[in-house]
């Protein structure tokens, strides 16, 4: 549930945008993980799902699902009616669900455009991360070791010797990758190659030891690494891994996942500590996500040489919450199951709200637009109307002013009606939401501590008088508040509350 409100709520209304401007075969990818995290994750009591589905050619449908039938019979929109669509849908968050280049950078700078709130790596952020080699310039500068290596345009020929690695340097899945042990494989190798780009990267070949993914998620300030996911390679049959390790399609023209087979890649056991690469993966995906700007989660891949050495390859920075997604898996073996998991990045990301609004005043208010001239003469009827009407009106009416951050308008209506009506516990709970949005805290205290005191499970005035005291710097006073709220709702972003003053309070005791 999305608080729009005190003691008001109403299902998260979360966006999955699908699809491909690209081609089918990027499309059908985004559909397989897409689909699948709607399935997995569906919460119809706390959450709504929606799809936006882009199709090659860059047009638009809002199915109410994605299984074909569906596509096929949602209307045709240009760029300019989604648009219109999206503004009348008004998500809470968006989840991005594209993989194709303009997927992962052009459409998530549209949504963060339209000041839609968004799970994930921001659009500058998967804009470096598709350019294999700027991304390995920008962690290697923060001193994660990474293979010799060079960039070249077509007609140029590399200076490093054989082995070394080719690929595209802003290809996927491994596509146009070419392990090159000796000269006579060159020529191919980079023909290849610049056929899926304009550039391409030559890497010097590093000895196989083993190869991994880590995985890191961020926790407050905190970032947290997942037990690792090891490659089925070996020196002789699987030095390195290709394009046919991580997709295939079904005798249906179905994609599958062949990477998420046991046969191809497992989790490392998270209860081994004496295994010797962890730590130092751990280290360098940690300054890797540090250096790249990632946000929310990241996912890189490692080789690791024979004397243990852990060596950058690649990032991978995004996750569609499906089964199969290498985030969920590692969470999994971490003890998070993907609802946990998805819940969190949802409320992460609805907690960052539109612009700079602050998210405890709840969704409403982010969407809602500030009141300017032209709606100062609807203010003025509706304080008449209230006047007229009486504490029902009154409420619909101060609410409606609030969602609009119009505290002190909303305050001339609540004050008479609750002249009329003193105990109105919901005219009480929108005088101390209107007290906090003008930072009045010590009115805004006396008025929720009242309210707890008559309700103790009073789940939105407990919450909201433990983060006013914390606005107060009253730390040791507002933990128990929080906490409380945390067990009563069983809310994830509570949670968190609680967590980030817990840190706070140690925090002072450390520097006192």
């Amino acid at each position: 549930m999305t608080e729009v409100g005190p003691g008001v709520e109403r299902p998260l209304r979360v966006l999955h945008l699908v699809g491909s401007a690209v081609d089918d075969f990027h499309a059908d990818l985004s559909r397989l993980y897409a689909g699948d995290c709607l399935r997995s994750t569906a919460d119809p009591a706390h959450r709504s799902d929606h799809v936006a589905w882009v199709e090659p050619g860059g047009t638009w449908r809002f199915p109410a699902d994605l299984s074909r039938e569906a596509l096929a019979g949602a209307p045709v929109l240009t760029l300019a009616q989604a648009l219109v669509r999206l503004e009348e849908l008004a998500p809470d968050v968006v989840v991005p669900q594209m993989f194709c280049r303009p997927g992962m950078t052009t459409y998530r700078a549209l949504v963060e455009l339209l000041g839609l709130p968004m799970v994930g790596n921001p659009a500058e952020v998967m804009a470096l991360a598709t350019d294999k080699a700027r991304t390995r310039a920008v962690v290697a500068a923060a001193g994660v070791a990474v293979p010799d290596g060079e960039v070249l345009r077509p007609g140029e020929r590399p200076t490093l010797l054989p082995p070394v690695v080719v690929k595209p340097v802003d290809a996927d899945n491994s596509d146009g990758v070419s392990l090159v042990r000796s000269e006579a494989e060159l020529a191919g190798a980079l023909e290849a190659a610049f056929r899926l780009g304009r550039e391409v990267l030559v890497e010097a070949y590093v000895p196989l030891g083993r190869e991994v993914r880590c995985g890191v998620l961020e926790r407050g300030e905190e970032l947290v690494c997942l037990p690792l996911e090891e490659y089925a390679v070996d020196e002789v049959t699987k030095p390195v891994r290709l394009a046919d390790d991580k997709l295939r399609r079904d005798p249906d023209g179905e994609l599958a996942l062949v990477a998420k087979s046991v046969t191809h890649a497992w989790i490392v056991d998270p209860a081994d500590p004496a295994d010797p690469v962890v730590a130092g993966v751990h280290a360098a995906a940690r300054a890797a996500h540090r250096a790249l700007g990632c946000r929310d989660y990241s996912l890189f891949d490692f080789r690791i040489d024979p004397d243990g050495g852990v060596w950058f390859l690649e990032a991978g920075l995004y996750c569609s919450f499906a089964r199969q997604s290498v985030v969920p898996t590692m969470a999994e073996a971490a003890g998070i199951a993907l609802r946990d998991l998805f819940r969190a990045a949802l409320a992460g990301a609805a907690g960052r709200g539109r612009g700079t609004v602050p998210p405890e005043w709840g969704a409403s208010a982010r969407r809602s637009p500030a009141m300017g001239t032209s709606d100062f003469d609807l203010t003025l009827q509706a304080l008449g109307a209230a006047r007229r009407n009486g504490p029902e009106s009154a409420y619909r009416t101060a609410y409606d002013l609030l969602a609009q951050r119009s505290p002190a308008e909303a305050l001339e209506v609540i004050e008479p009606a609750l002249e009329q009506d003193p105990r109105n516990t919901g005219l009480r709970s929108l005088r101390a939401w209107a007290f906090m949005m003008r930072a009045q805290l010590h009115k805004a205290e006396a008025e929720l501590r009242g309210l707890v005191e008559d309700t103790p499970d009073d789940l939105w005035s407990r919450h909201a008088l433990g983060r006013v005291l914390e606005r107060q710097s009253r730390f040791q006073e507002a933990l128990p508040h929080l906490r409380l709220a945390a067990v009563m709702s069983g809310d994830l972003e509570r949670e968190v509350d609680a967590l980030r003053v817990e840190r706070l309070i140690m925090t002072s005791r450390e520097n006192d």
